[in-house]
C-alpha cells in the first residue's frame, strides 16, 4: 500500500521510534489500516444524498486506549505520535486525491481523514496521560508511606524521648521554684504538642482512595478523625463514579490538605465536605466554619494551598477559594470525569 509505504519512509527519515522497533512499527501500521478503512467508509457514505464526509456516526476506536498505555510502557511521548499524525495526514491526503482524481472533493478527503486520525490521537493521548497519572499516584503513595514511618519511628520517637527525659530530670516539677522549671515546663508542652502534631501528620499520610472510590475514601477518612479535631461531615449528592486511578488519589490528596488546613489554621469546629455528581463531572467543596482569611495577607510559601492547587491543575480540576475574615472558607474542586477504558 502506497500511504503505507510513504509514511514509513518519512517516518525513518525523522528518526522517529515509532517505526525503529519493529513491534512498534507493526502496531501503528495496524492503526494505520484502520483509519484508512474509517476514512474509505466515511467517504463512501458521502455518496449518499443528505450525508457529509466525516459527519457520520462516530466510531469509537478503543483500540487508541490500549495503544496509550503501551505507548507509555515503550516510554514513546505522545508528541511523537501527534508528529506521525501530521505525516499520515498530509500523505494520505496526497495519495487519496492523486489515485482516485475527482471522485471527493479535497475538502471532503481532507474531513474524513481529521476525523478518523483524531478518532484514535484522542483516546491513545488521554490513556497515555491516565497511565502516567497512575504511576505518579502510585509513587506519591509509596512516598508518603515511607514519609509516615519515618515520621512515627523516627521524628516522635525522638520528641518522645526528649519529653520523657525532661520529666525525669524533675526540672519541671511544679514544686520547683527557680527561675529555670518555668521554661522546661513551657518546653514540655511544646514537645507534647510536636509529638501529637507528627503522629497526626503520620496518620493522615497512609490514607489513600485504593479500592474504594473517592467518596468512600473521603467517609473512611473522615470518621477515623482523632479526639480533639474538628469533626468532618461528608455528603453525597448524585451517582457516584469511579474515577482514574490516578486521578481519584490526586483529588483525595486535595481534599486531605484542604482539611489539615481548616483544622490547623482556620481553628474551625466543624468542616464539611460535599460532593456533587453529574454525568461528566464532580463538585468537591469543603467548608469550614474558621476564622477565614484575608488573601493578600496568605504568605508565598503558604505550601498548602499551593500545592492543593497544583495537584488540581495536574488532574484537569479548576480549584476556587472563597473566604472571608470571620466567616470561615469554602474551597471547591471541580474535576471533569474522564471514563476509564479496560
Amino acid at each position: 500500500m502506497r500511504v503505507v509505504e510513504e509514511l514509513k519512509a518519512k517516518l525513518s527519515s525523522q528518526a522517529s521510534p515509532l517505526v525503529s522497533d519493529r513491534t512498534v512499527g507493526d502496531e501503528l501500521m495496524v492503526q494505520v489500516e484502520g483509519i484508512l478503512v474509517r476514512v474509505f467508509s466515511s467517504l463512501a457514505a458521502a455518496d449518499v444524498p443528505g450525508r457529509s464526509p466525516g459527519r457520520g456516526p462516530v466510531i469509537t476506536a478503543t483500540a487508541g486506549a490500549d495503544i496509550g498505555r503501551r505507548r507509555a510502557d515503550q516510554h514513546i511521548h505522545p508528541a511523537e505520535s501527534l508528529a506521525a499524525a501530521n505525516v499520515l495526514f498530509d500523505v494520505s491526503l496526497t495519495v487519496i486525491t492523486e489515485v482516485l482524481p475527482g471522485r471527493w472533493e479535497t475538502a471532503a478527503v481532507a474531513l474524513s481523514l481529521h476525523h478518523a486520525i483524531m478518532e484514535n490521537v484522542v483516546p491513545a493521548a488521554t490513556s497515555y496521560v491516565n497511565v502516567l497519572l497512575g504511576r505518579l499516584s502510585g509513587a506519591h503513595t509509596e512516598e508518603r508511606l515511607r514519609i509516615s514511618r519515618d515520621l512515627h519511628d523516627r521524628v516522635a520517637h525522638g520528641i518522645a524521648v526528649a519529653h520523657q527525659r525532661l520529666q525525669l530530670s524533675g526540672f519541671a516539677d511544679t514544686e520547683r521554684d527557680d527561675d529555670g522549671s518555668a521554661d522546661i515546663r513551657a518546653a514540655l508542652e511544646a514537645l507534647q504538642l510536636a509529638l501529637h502534631e507528627t503522629q497526626a501528620i503520620a496518620t493522615e499520610l497512609r490514607y489513600q482512595v485504593g479500592s474504594k472510590q473517592l467518596h468512600e475514601a473521603l467517609i473512611d477518612f473522615a470518621d477515623d478523625a482523632a479526639d480533639g479535631v474538628a469533626p468532618v461531615i461528608v455528603s453525597n449528592a448524585g451517582s457516584p463514579r469511579r474515577l482514574t486511578t490516578g486521578v481519584q488519589e490526586e483529588a483525595f490528596i486535595v481534599v486531605r490538605e484542604l482539611v489539615h488546613n481548616a483544622r490547623r489554621h482556620a481553628r474551625a469546629s466543624s468542616i464539611r465536605i460535599d460532593l456533587a455528581w453529574t454525568p461528566t463531572s464532580v463538585t468537591v467543596s469543603v467548608r469550614d466554619d474558621g476564622i477565614g482569611f484575608v488573601r493578600a495577607n496568605v504568605r508565598p510559601g503558604a505550601l498548602g494551598l499551593i500545592g492543593a492547587r497544583e495537584r488540581a491543575e495536574a488532574i484537569g480540576a479548576e480549584l476556587v477559594i472563597v473566604t472571608t475574615v470571620g466567616s470561615g472558607t469554602v474551597v471547591t474542586l471541580d474535576l471533569p470525569i474522564v471514563e476509564e477504558r479496560a
